[in-house]
């Protein structure tokens, strides 16, 4: 019985060392997979700088020095942002947001607000766009008016007292 207790023990940590080979070989993939994210991130918000930079030229072209200031500041953070996101690791990254949810949780709490309110007029905007396009021009063959749509309830609703359903 003592052996078979002594191979139940070598067992369990065996798969302990491979469960935490495992999770060590998953946290260095995912490194590897954020270093990749992060060099195409920093490169996209340095070209966005460069597009604010050129819009605020533009806009002093046309003597609207007021938005062109606008712009500049928004390509010297965008800038920067990009900077300190390619000097910093992942966790590094995860350590400063944490202290930033625990020094300014009203901020965290309304940046949160405003991306939801940004993604809802997004998408709220995505589904007029989609309505709205002539019937040639949509991507999706799908219903697309109040009629189409109470037309497809209507089959799918039949379909389903067929089926034996309600």
């Amino acid at each position: 019985m003592a052996v078979h207790s002594m191979d139940t023990g070598a067992g369990q940590r065996g798969l302990s060392d491979q469960a935490r080979a495992a999770t060590e070989q998953a946290k260095q993939r995912a490194a590897e997979s954020f270093g990749r994210q992060k060099t195409s991130v920093t490169h996209d918000m340095r070209d966005v700088a460069r597009a604010l930079r050129t819009t605020a030229e533009q806009c002093e072209g046309q003597q609207q020095s007021f938005i062109a200031g606008y712009a500049r500041r928004a390509a010297d953070g965008v800038e920067r942002l990009g900077d300190v996101l390619e000097q910093k690791d992942l966790r590094e990254m995860v350590r400063d947001l944490e202290q930033i949810c625990r020094e300014r949780p009203l901020v965290v709490g309304g940046a949160a607000m405003l991306a939801g309110f940004l993604g809802t007029r997004l998408a709220r905007t995505a589904v007029s766009a989609r309505r709205d396009a002539p019937q040639g021009e949509r991507e999706d063959k799908g219903p697309t008016g109040p009629d189409e749509e109470r037309e497809q309830v209507d089959i799918e609703f039949e379909s389903t007292q067929l089926e034996g359903g309600v």
